[in-house]
């Protein structure tokens, strides 16, 4: 995706999260992952629960449920719930990226 919902000061500030370029994620910012979005970097859960669709990763049509401290893929699909994730690498470093390039 182009953009990504950004968690400004999570978990200490309380404003909604601002809309910012995945160009702009930086390892270590916190984004809000809504139901049926595509996840727009790796990262680590940090809070929520859901099922993310993996399949253009792994090939497995099931989603596999994630919660607090399970990682997630950029690229991979968010299901029912919404996810909080820190982010551990975009761009280049992400396991997508290091996968095309093989």
């Amino acid at each position: 995706p182009p953009s990504a919902m950004l968690c400004v000061d999570w978990p200490v500030n309380k404003e909604p999260p601002k809309e910012v370029l995945v160009a702009e994620l930086r390892s270590g910012d916190v984004l809000q992952v809504l139901p049926g979005s595509v996840v727009p970097a790796d990262g680590v859960v940090v809070r929520g629960e859901s099922a993310v669709d993996e399949s253009m990763l792994t090939g497995e049509a099931v989603p596999v449920s994630k919660q607090v401290e399970d990682s997630v893929v950029g690229g991979s699909y968010n299901g029912p719930g919404p996810l909080w994730i820190c982010v551990t690498a975009v761009g280049a470093n992400s396991a997508l990226s290091k996968i095309m390039s093989l």
